[in-house]
């Protein structure tokens, strides 16, 4: 089954893969036969990334914001739609301070730059025709539980399973990784 490509440029709180903001541990990707998987953590959406590239910062108080988000993508020698590093799905763990309860970080956290960390987020899932709402879900997620779930979604979307996916060998490569091509 062929899946369409997501606009980019229509869909502005798109999280953005390989934008994580967790330096050295916060991207993780995996691979399939047709497909890839890019697991960022805290990524940034595109309008933020579009603000990064015309201004050179970064607007931190962005309204929606992305605990983890799973991009996923054909791999390149697989796309029916030919060359593209458009994603197909993407699943996201979001929170906005307009539809989630946050909890403070207490003074040292405030003292250390820390920002308050919200007690529930949705799952939500970006395709080609919108965005859709899978419900919230209580914050007590860790780097695996988050993974699990996103994996499961956006495989769910193509008809595997989250086995069906392996973890590439150098994450650290990004979109040059060779399980991917």
């Amino acid at each position: 089954m062929q899946h369409e490509l997501i606009s980019l440029l229509s869909t502005p709180t798109l999280p953005v893969a390989y934008s994580s903001r967790v330096l050295r541990r916060g991207l993780w990707m995996y691979h399939a036969e047709d497909y890839y998987a890019v697991i960022d953590q805290e990524p940034i959406c595109m309008e933020q990334s579009m603000q990064l590239m015309s201004m050179g910062r970064l607007d931190r108080n962005y309204d929606m914001q992305y605990l983890y988000a799973a991009s996923l993508f054909y791999k390149a020698s697989r796309n029916p739609h030919g060359p593209s590093k458009r994603p197909i799905f993407v699943a996201a763990l979001e929170h906005s301070r307009f539809s989630c309860q946050y909890e403070g970080p207490g003074l040292l956290g405030r003292l250390l730059g820390k920002r308050p960390r919200p007690t529930s987020v949705f799952l939500g899932m970006f395709t080609a025709t919108g965005h859709e709402n899978f419900g919230q879900h209580a914050n007590r997620f860790t780097d695996d539980s988050a993974k699990s779930l996103l994996l499961d979604t956006v495989a769910g979307r193509v008809g595997l399973k989250p086995a069906d996916f392996r973890p590439c060998a150098d994450s650290s490569k990004g979109p040059e990784c060779p399980e991917i091509r």
